[in-house]
């Protein structure tokens, strides 16, 4: 085929244009044969990012199953918030979405909870608590991982008080044991994270001949206010688990009464 000599050869813009008039000319029964060529071109390494991606944006509009591949290319090329936006669209596609590689709906939400974790500063602006509740509507057995999700974003940007306030709501909430050690576990790492940060911190400052007394005092002083909380934590373990049961068995009494 034309165009597939072209790619070969690497003339990457005479054969974006045949296979783009080739897409016009033959019926949509026939596409199928020209979007791997697209899809091919748009991998090469020497193929300009912006053509990848707006090549890659057309092919689920012919096939929405193949949405994950822009997907992994947009995340490839750091794109990450039209990422994000593509796995949401995906994920609130109720009965339209089939991937092509069999991927469950729950399997893309806990891809998008990475992505949003891993990379909070790339998908700055988009309504994080707002995608995770409604995910947890949705898929109320994933709310232990939501939450540690939230959290974690939360953790990645430095403000800690928030990440706190979630992993509380995440404890207080959690309706299995399953999602309580979740986020339990992960409220402790991050408890453990903060206190080694602030030993660091005030261990540079006392070795630094130019810390003043003052600052390391106050750097002391949130040492041992974050110790504080890690030393606490640990001892409302039992307590937190405890709570998980007795909702349990609250929703298990409203259940027998119903029936």
């Amino acid at each position: 085929m034309y165009a597939s000599a072209l790619i070969d050869q690497r003339l990457l813009t005479g054969a974006r244009r045949a296979i783009a008039r080739a897409l016009r000319a033959l019926p949509v029964s026939q596409h199928h044969r020209v979007w791997p060529l697209m899809c091919r071109l748009a991998y090469l390494p020497g193929c300009p990012a912006p053509t990848a991606v707006r090549v890659l944006r057309r092919y689920p509009q012919f096939d929405p199953a193949h949405a994950e591949e822009l997907v992994a290319f947009l995340v490839s090329a750091g794109r990450f918030r039209e990422a994000a936006e593509q796995l949401t669209a995906a994920i609130d596609d109720d009965g339209g979405f089939r991937s092509a590689k069999g991927t469950t709906r729950r399997q893309l939400l806990l891809d998008l909870c990475e992505l949003l974790a891993k990379h909070p500063d790339g998908v700055a602006g988009m309504p994080m608590e707002a995608i995770l509740c409604s995910a947890a509507r949705k898929f109320p057995e994933e709310a232990g991982v939501l939450w540690r999700t939230l959290a974690g974003y939360y953790a990645r940007k430095g403000i800690h008080s928030k990440a706190r306030d979630v992993f509380e709501e995440g404890t207080t909430t959690a309706a299995t044991v399953k999602d309580i050690r979740l986020v339990f576990e992960s409220y402790l790492h991050f408890e453990h994270a903060v206190v080694a940060a602030e030993l660091d911190k005030g261990a540079q400052q006392e070795n630094s001949a130019s810390a003043l007394q003052c600052c390391w005092l106050a750097d002391k002083d949130n040492a041992d206010l974050n110790m504080a909380r890690l030393e606490r934590l640990l001892e409302r373990r039992p307590e937190m688990l405890n709570g998980v049961q007795l909702r349990q068995n609250s929703h298990a009494s409203r259940r027998g009464t119903t029936g």
